[in-house]
């Protein structure tokens, strides 16, 4: 997942996830859609938006967004090549039960000079309040549909995964480079009772084979803009496994 420098730089932050606000360049979905379809930063072309919320239906939910039209995609980062901007939030007011929002966001990424992405990096903020778990599960597949990468980050009283030991460079490395890649994002919130789980932005650089100045180490530049990226807001608790016993995984 993220390298090990990248990690320390961004947990000397401890910024509420309340507080990153959107820049101004950022774009809907919906805007995306009422277009062409396309999203065009200074490297990469973006195509073929899909989106989908899954939800729980407890009486003492609160769960944003409340459609796919509201979630924002912004290229003018210094940190990151794309950022998927919310929030997604699921707050369980309840005593029972179990709060959930699940976004499923995919589009397809290829660079604009031609190279090959060879690698992605991933970043997000989530935070969590009481037994709840943020988390997103990004998989990446070649034009044929073939899975050519898969990483899980995420956020909870279980444990917060960091760091996949098998890779250093980056997040995660493709099986092979490709010159346009379908990207899969899957952003789950889940909240017991009294509990609420937050993500407020998801960072993401792609490394093509001959990377541009600037492009990698942007998780080294959020750490030293005290972002606070992957921080926890709260404590163990004795008995999270058995209410999320999917949290084990360790992907």
């Amino acid at each position: 997942m993220m390298n090990r420098w990248a990690i320390a730089a961004a947990a000397t932050g401890a910024t509420v996830v309340g507080t990153l606000a959107a820049p101004a360049q950022a774009i809907t979905l919906g805007e995306i859609w009422a277009g062409d379809g396309t999203f065009m930063s200074e490297h990469f072309t973006y195509s073929n938006f899909t989106c989908s919320l899954g939800t729980s239906s407890l009486d003492t939910q609160l769960l944003v967004p409340n459609s796919c039209d509201e979630i924002k995609i912004n290229d003018n980062s210094t940190a990151f090549d794309l950022e998927i901007q919310g929030p997604f939030s699921a707050t369980n007011l309840g005593s029972s039960g179990v709060a959930f929002l699940d976004a499923l966001i995919g589009f397809d990424v290829m660079a604009k000079n031609g190279n090959p992405i060879t690698n992605i990096e991933l970043a997000f903020n989530g935070a969590f309040e009481g037994l709840a778990r943020a988390s997103v599960t990004e998989t990446a597949f070649d034009m044929n549909g073939d899975i050519i990468g898969q990483l899980k980050v995420t956020n909870s009283g279980a444990g917060t995964d960091l760091e996949d030991p098998a890779l250093e460079a980056g997040d995660f490395d493709l099986l092979y480079p490709v010159g346009k890649v379908r990207i899969v994002k899957d952003i789950l919130l889940q909240a017991g009772p009294g509990s609420s789980a937050e993500i407020s932005l998801i960072g993401q650089n792609y490394i093509k084979d001959v990377p541009e100045p600037g492009t990698m180490g942007g998780l080294l530049v959020l750490g030293s803009l005290g972002l606070g990226f992957m921080f926890k807001r709260n404590r163990q608790f004795s008995g999270f496994t058995s209410f999320f016993p999917s949290d084990n995984d360790n992907n």
